[in-house]
C-alpha cells in the first residue's frame, strides 16, 4: 500500500482495451472492483453484508476470467494481496495451479510511506492523530494498535517474501523500487511494464487522476470528522464521505504543506529501509530499479506539532462548499421539488468557543444530509 499502486491501476485501466490486443488481460468484467472483491473473497478479508452476496465466489470467477484468456498473460493488481499469510498465499496460487504465477511487489521508502499511511488511514474512518500515528511506530509491535497494524501492512517487507516465497520461487517474485523524489514522473510504469512485458512507450501513462494525498491540514480534519461518523455502514462511507469529500473536494487542495517527520521518526524510516534492503538481498529476487532508492533522507523538525488551527479552517471551508455543492446536485436527483437550502457560512466559527469544532460539526451535518438524499435517489417512487 501506498507504493504508486493507485497509479499503475490507473494506466493498466486507462489502457485495458489496447493491452488485450497486445495479450494482456487486466481482469474485471466489471471493472477493477472484481479485483477487490475478488481478492477479498479468497483472502477472507472483512466484506460488510451490503455486499456479501458479491464477494461470495467472486475469487472463482475472477480466476476463471483470468485462466480462460487466450493471450500470453494476465495482471491483476490489488495491494491487499500483500496482507496474505502463507496458507493464503497457497490458496492463491493453488487456484492458478496451471498457470504460471509471477508476484510483483512495488517497495518504496519508509520516509515517504509512513505519512501517506496516515493520510490514508484518515480517508478510511481512522481518528488517530499523527503524532498519535508516529508515536504508535516507534513504539514498536503492538497487535491491538491499528496504527502499528496498518504500517507493517504496509511496509513489512519482510514478512511479504517469506510469506510468498513459500509458494513461488524467489526468481519469479521481482521487487520494484518506486522511484527515490526527483526522478521521471513516469519511470515507476517503465520498471512496472518492463516485468508485465510490454512496451511502455506504446501504452504511456496519461493524465489523468491519481490518488493524491491529502494535506496535513485536510488529514486533520478528516480524523475528527469521522469520529462523528462511526455509525456508519462502510459502504455509504466510502460513497460520500471517501469518494466525495476526500478524493474530490479535500485532495484538490494541492498547496497544503505535508506531514513532517520528527528525527526520531526520521532515524526509524533509515533503519527500516535498511531492514528492507536487506531482506530483499537475502530473497535474491529480481530487482528493477536500485535498492538506492530506499537511501532517501528525510527532512526532520525537532517537535510533531499539530497543523495551524487557520489552515485546518481554510480546509473545512472548501469542504463546506465542495460538500453544498454535492448536496445541491443530489437534491435536483433525488427531490427535484425540494425547497433551495440555506447555506452553510463559515462566518460564526471564530465566534465559537471552540471553532475547529463547530467546523466539524457543520461538515458532519452536511454530510448526513448528502447521505439522505443519496438513499432518497436509490428508494423507489422517491424521486
Amino acid at each position: 500500500m501506498k507504493t504508486g499502486t493507485s497509479y499503475l491501476q490507473e494506466v493498466l485501466r486507462q489502457h485495458k482495451a489496447a493491452l488485450a490486443e497486445d495479450g494482456v488481460l487486466f481482469p474485471g468484467v466489471n471493472g477493477w472492483s472484481d479485483q477487490v472483491i475478488g481478492t477479498k473473497d479468497v483472502l477472507g478479508l472483512h466484506v460488510s453484508p451490503e455486499i456479501a452476496h458479491r464477494a461470495d465466489g467472486a475469487w472463482d470467477r475472477l480466476r476463471d476470467e483470468m485462466l480462460q484468456h487466450d493471450g500470453r498473460a494476465s495482471v491483476m493488481s490489488m495491494e491487499f494481496m500483500s496482507f496474505a499469510r502463507r496458507d493464503r498465499v497457497k490458496k492463491v496460487v493453488d487456484s492458478l495451479k496451471s498457470a504460471e504465477v509471477h508476484v510483483i511487489l512495488t517497495v518504496r521508502d519508509a520516509s515517504r510511506v509512513i505519512p501517506a499511511q496516515w493520510q490514508e488511514s484518515t480517508q478510511n474512518r481512522d481518528v488517530a492523530s499523527w503524532q498519535e500515528y508516529a508515536s504508535a511506530v516507534l513504539a514498536g509491535e503492538d497487535r491491538d494498535n491499528p496504527a502499528w497494524r496498518a504500517f507493517q501492512r504496509a511496509l513489512n517487507i519482510p514478512r511479504i517474501l517469506r510469506s510468498w516465497s513459500g509458494s513461488v520461487p524467489s526468481e519469479r517474485i521481482h521487487v520494484v523500487l518506486v522511484p527515490a523524489p526527483g526522478a521521471p514522473p513516469d519511470l515507476l510504469w517503465q520498471r512496472f511494464a518492463s516485468v508485465i512485458g510490454v512496451d511502455p512507450e506504446r501504452f504511456p501513462a496519461m493524465p489523468g487522476e491519481r490518488n493524491v494525498s491529502l494535506g496535513y491540514a485536510s488529514a486533520d480534519l478528516m480524523r475528527r470528522i469521522n469520529a462523528h461518523l462511526t455509525d456508519l455502514e462502510q459502504t455509504t462511507y466510502g460513497r460520500t464521505v471517501k469518494r466525495h469529500l476526500c478524493k474530490r473536494i479535500l485532495a484538490a487542495r494541492r498547496d497544503e504543506p505535508k506531514m513532517s517527520m520528527n528525527r526520531q521518526l526520521g532515524e526509524f524510516s533509515l533503519d527500516w529501509n535498511r531492514t528492507m534492503a536487506d531482506a530483499i538481498a537475502r530473497h535474491h529476487c529480481p530487482v528493477i530499479g536500485e535498492l538506492t532508492d530506499l537511501d532517501v533522507e528525510p527532512t526532520t523538525v525537532e517537535t510533531l506539532e499539530p497543523p495551524d488551527p487557520e489552515q485546518v479552517l481554510d480546509a473545512a471551508a472548501d469542504a463546506v462548499n465542495g460538500m453544498q455543492l454535492l448536496i445541491q446536485q443530489r437534491a435536483i436527483k433525488s427531490t427535484p421539488e425540494i425547497e433551495a437550502r440555506k447555506p452553510v457560512s463559515a462566518d460564526h466559527w471564530d465566534t465559537a468557543p471552540e471553532p475547529i469544532d463547530a467546523a466539524v460539526d457543520n461538515l458532519v451535518a452536511l454530510v448526513r444530509e448528502a447521505i439522505e438524499l443519496r438513499r432518497r435517489r436509490q428508494q423507489p417512487g422517491k424521486r
